[in-house]
């Protein structure tokens, strides 16, 4: 969280941690499913409740090399397509 320029007094407040509520059967269920069937804990979002910040979680699998070359190829031609978009619209 980043500190209000008026409040900070020379102390280190974003260094300091914080504490994670959450069960502990919770957090050993998401460290044996990240381990077990090989998956990633990502943040997905960030939420203010009063004093509290919330981060929504979410386990994911990572892609495969197909499926990266897959988006990596839509991603060229979407830009491609794009360009020539833009090249006919300024023509006119």
């Amino acid at each position: 969280m980043q500190v209000h320029a008026r409040t900070d007094f020379g102390s280190n407040e974003n260094g300091r941690t914080r504490k994670l509520l959450v069960h502990r059967s919770e957090i050993e269920n998401l460290l044996l499913s990240m381990k077990s069937r090989k998956l990633t804990l990502v943040p997905l979002g960030v939420y203010n409740k009063g004093r509290l910040v919330k981060i929504e979680l979410a386990l994911v699998r990572d892609k495969l090399k197909h499926e990266k070359r897959e988006s990596l190829r839509r991603r060229d031609i979407e830009r491609e397509t794009q360009k020539e978009l833009k090249g006919m619209n300024g023509s006119r």
